[in-house]
């Protein structure tokens, strides 16, 4: 396990997670499958992006830089 200090994570899941990421990247998120990792912009700030689905749901988790202290 890798520790990430300099980084803050939103799991987004259910229902309108797709439609709802969808709306603020150009990525086409139905060709990115369960499990599957990318890195692109979501409303123009760069994020690591997991598909998941652990809530039984479909959905993300994604991953952007901390805010400088």
């Amino acid at each position: 396990m890798q520790i990430h200090d300099d980084r803050s994570l939103l799991a987004l899941q259910g229902p309108n997670a797709a439609p709802t990421v969808q709306k603020l990247t150009s990525v086409d998120l139905s060709k990115m499958y369960f499990s599957n990792f990318a890195t692109f912009d979501i409303a123009g700030i760069s994020c690591w992006v997991t598909r998941t689905g652990y809530t039984g749901e479909d959905g993300f988790e994604i991953s952007v830089r901390a805010p400088s202290r």
